[in-house]
C-alpha cells in the first residue's frame, strides 16, 4: 500500500492542493535529464541546432515536466500513489522559467477496496500560459 500523506476521509472533491513550484530550469538541467533518459534529441541541448528548426533556443523534453508533475503529486500522497496519470503538453518549456503545479481533485472513488482520488493537474508558467494539462489517479488511505 501506498505510504500516503492525504488520508481519504479528509479529502473533498473541489478540493485545491497547495501549489508547487519549481524553478532554476537551465540547459543543464536539461542535459542532465536527456543523458538519465536517453533522450538525445539535440534540440533540448544544442541552442543552434535549435534555432535552425525555427525555435527560440533550447527547451525542456515534454517528459521532465511530467517528471515535475509526479514529484508534486508524490509530495502530497507519497510513494506509490500513483495508480494512473496522463498528460498532454500545451506549450515549450524554456530556460529561466518557473512552473508551478496545481491538482484539484474532480473524484473519490472505492474500487476494489482501494480508495482512489482522481485529480486535475495543470502546470504553468509564473505568467499563467499552460504548460502541462492532465489527470492522475492517486491511492489514498
Amino acid at each position: 500500500m501506498a505510504n500516503t500523506k492525504l488520508k481519504f476521509n479528509e479529502i473533498s472533491v473541489g478540493q485545491e492542493f497547495a501549489a508547487w513550484e519549481r524553478g532554476d530550469l537551465n540547459i543543464e538541467l536539461f542535459q542532465a535529464y536527456g543523458e538519465a533518459s536517453g533522450d538525445g534529441n539535440p534540440m533540448h541541448t544544442d541552442e543552434e541546432y535549435a534555432r535552425d528548426l525555427g525555435y527560440p533556443g533550447v527547451f525542456a523534453q515534454g517528459m521532465l515536466i511530467m517528471a515535475f508533475a509526479a514529484k508534486y503529486l508524490t509530495d502530497l500522497f507519497g510513494v506509490g500513489a500513483i495508480q494512473r496519470i496522463h498528460s498532454r503538453f500545451r506549450r515549450q518549456t524554456w530556460p529561466g522559467e518557473t512552473l508551478r503545479f496545481v491538482a484539484t481533485v474532480t473524484k473519490k472513488s472505492q474500487e476494489g477496496g482501494k480508495n482512489l482520488v482522481t485529480v486535475d493537474l495543470k502546470g504553468a508558467n509564473r505568467e499563467g500560459e499552460e504548460k502541462l494539462l492532465g489527470e492522475a489517479v492517486l491511492l489514498a488511505d
